[in-house]
């Protein structure tokens, strides 16, 4: 096993639109319920299917099967009996899961994906590409620091340092019967076979991430037809987001988050500020004018934005007929947008005798000044805003909403992403999609929807009318 990380994984293999047409344009889902005793719970349908039916929604052009117990044990009892007698008897369900995972994708091929994670850019983009057949992604790369970490703390591993390479099975794809897949099931077989479980930990070395990690070193690594996409591009494809309802042990730091708080070090440092400082700063933001001398860290982001992805504003022209006509519909008198959008010709569609209002986050454009974190909202019947919200961490979005609601703003026209599955913070600048209608938002459904399409990003990106 190799122990000496790369320094950075700078993204890896980066898809390039022209995918393998052998592998199957199947999603597979899987979700077996249990509950805190670690046990499968009796009605094994008795599980949130929203996950399932937004994929649905959100990848038409592909089949989406949803593997729960009885569906899995039928595969599994008429093909591969003897697998599916150790799956069951492992100590915790999640342990079946990581290892179902494989298996399901080896007998049919498609796309493994974690029930309720969200991706970030359309389905065809997780498959293999044109000459490859399996394509794997990367959880984060360890320092050989870290990876001797679980060597000391962890006995099951007997001084042997993790993989620095992170393989998640949350997601990979194949063609049907792929060599590397039966691989990975056989390893998990023979680590059954060896060990005992004794820690949450275990499950990761027995079945989990860490048992993927080391298949891909033994068998993956040097397969041809195996493709592996790095570290940055994984992040910009998906947010893996970890539960740990599996887990029992209290403390401890799980590999997972080693990898991320690795990455989030330096950048902590960097902020953290005494407390006198900090007291002295936040009295002065109260001082009338403080951001008229001091840019707002949001101006500052946005205008980076703006340099960095020009097209960040631009908006199809069938989306501005829509919007003219949303105006008309709904009898609007007063719009505002903002920030900046540029909205060619909707002053000129819009009906007459409508008072349209163009204000702007950042300083010095055409349009005027405003910031809705603290500047005076304009009391409309519409606020449009486009490409805010998911530029904004969660507790900024939830303060301009309640002042717009404070000043008396009708309606807000905003991006909305209705398949979801769940809201995470971010940082300022960061792009992330929202979903309105859930936490921390929780906005009522939209009065209508209109498609707003961000090519290469996510495939349910559009603008929502919610009443506020």
């Amino acid at each position: 096993m190799s122990t000496n990380p790369k320094p950075d994984d700078p993204g890896g293999i980066t898809p390039n639109g022209t995918k393998n047409p052998s592998v199957p344009r199947i999603i597979h889902l899987m979700y077996f319920p249990w509950g805190k005793d670690q046990k499968l719970i009796a009605d094994q349908n008795d599980f949130d299917h929203t996950p399932y039916e937004n994929m649905v929604r959100y990848a038409p052009d592909f089949e989406v099967k949803l593997w729960n117990f009885f569906a899995a044990e039928k595969l599994c009892t008429e093909h591969y009996p003897e697998i599916w007698d150790m799956a069951i008897h492992f100590p915790r369900p999640m342990m079946t899961v990581n290892t179902l995972r494989w298996l399901m994708v080896y007998h049919h091929g498609g796309i493994s994906w974690q029930y309720d994670m969200n991706p970030l850019r359309p389905m065809e983009a997780y498959l293999p590409s044109a000459h490859k057949q399996c394509r794997v992604f990367t959880e984060f790369v360890l320092t050989p620091e870290q990876c001797r970490i679980k060597s000391d703390e962890e006995p099951i591993r007997n001084g042997v340092p993790e993989e620095p390479v992170r393989i998640p099975s949350q997601v990979f794809s194949a063609v049907p019967r792929h060599r590397y897949l039966k691989a990975v099931v056989d390893y998990i077989r023979k680590q059954a076979e060896t060990y005992t479980f004794k820690r949450d930990y275990d499950c990761q070395f027995i079945t989990g991430n860490a048992a993927a990690s080391t298949a891909y070193d033994l068998y993956g690594k040097n397969d041809p037809t195996v493709e592996r996409v790095g570290a940055v591009e994984t992040r910009q494809m998906t947010k893996i987001i970890y539960l740990g309802s599996w887990r029992t042990e209290d403390g401890g730091l799980r590999s997972e988050d080693r990898g991320q708080k690795s990455e989030l070090g330096g950048l902590r440092s960097e902020v953290r500020v005494s407390l006198r400082r900090a007291r002295m700063v936040a009295f002065l933001k109260k001082l009338p004018g403080y951001y008229r001398l001091k840019p707002h860290l949001h101006e500052a982001e946005f205008a980076r934005l703006r340099r960095e992805s020009p097209e960040v504003c631009e908006v199809d022209p069938v989306v501005v007929k829509e919007v003219a006509s949303l105006v008309r519909e709904k009898g609007f008198g007063s719009v505002c947008n903002y920030p900046a959008a540029h909205f060619p010709g909707l002053k000129k569609a819009l009906p007459v005798g409508v008072n349209y209002m163009v204000l702007d986050m950042v300083r010095g454009g055409a349009a005027g000044w405003m910031n809705l974190m603290f500047s005076k909202v304009p009391r409309v019947d519409l606020l449009i805003s486009r490409n805010l919200f998911d530029h904004l961490s969660s507790d900024d979005a939830m303060h301009i909403i309640r002042r717009c609601r404070d000043a008396g703003v009708k309606y807000l026209l905003a991006n909305h992403y209705p398949c979801l599955n769940q809201n995470w913070e971010n940082y300022a600048g960061e792009w992330q999609p929202v979903n309105l209608t859930l936490k921390p938002f929780h906005l009522p459904e939209p009065i209508t929807w209109l498609p707003d399409p961000d090519p290469g990003r996510r495939t349910d990106r559009g603008l929502g009318l919610f009443g506020l």
